[in-house]
């Protein structure tokens, strides 16, 4: 059973469904130090149409700050490394911008590579459920 800490603190008000958690190609990892709960990550298993393999989109890491700086983080992104090698996974991505070097630090900690130093995020807005 998925902690309740997480759906409390990152989803309030019930925002974290079942229909996320019951998809194969979603991934909600969380960390634990001696039973209490110290931080996830979660991700999605993208599909390709120039390939069979797929690629992981990162989505997400937080650690609560009492247990950040003790391999938690790294951790948890070497657990999704595994997965990926489990799965085929042809490569896994993550996105952050220059400001977190917190995030930039850990990534390339992990065997992250900076492939394109100008990246640019366009977000779109919410669309609305038309049915």
């Amino acid at each position: 059973m998925l902690a309740q800490e997480i759906v409390d603190k990152f989803w309030p008000e019930g925002r974290l469904n079942e229909t996320f958690l019951s998809k194969q190609t979603n991934y909600l990892l969380a960390a634990y130090v001696d039973d209490a709960f110290a931080g996830f990550l979660y991700a999605f298993e993208l599909d390709r149409l120039e390939q069979e393999r797929p690629m992981m989109f990162f989505y997400s890491i937080d650690v609560l700050e009492k247990y950040r700086r003790q391999g938690i983080g790294k951790r948890l992104i070497e657990e999704l490394n595994r997965i990926c090698a489990q799965r085929n996974v042809s490569k896994m991505y993550v996105l952050t911008d220059e400001a977190n070097t917190a995030a930039l630090k850990l990534y390339q900690s992990t065997g992250g590579k900076r492939v394109m130093p100008d990246n640019v995020l366009f977000v779109y807005k919410e669309f609305a459920d038309e049915g």
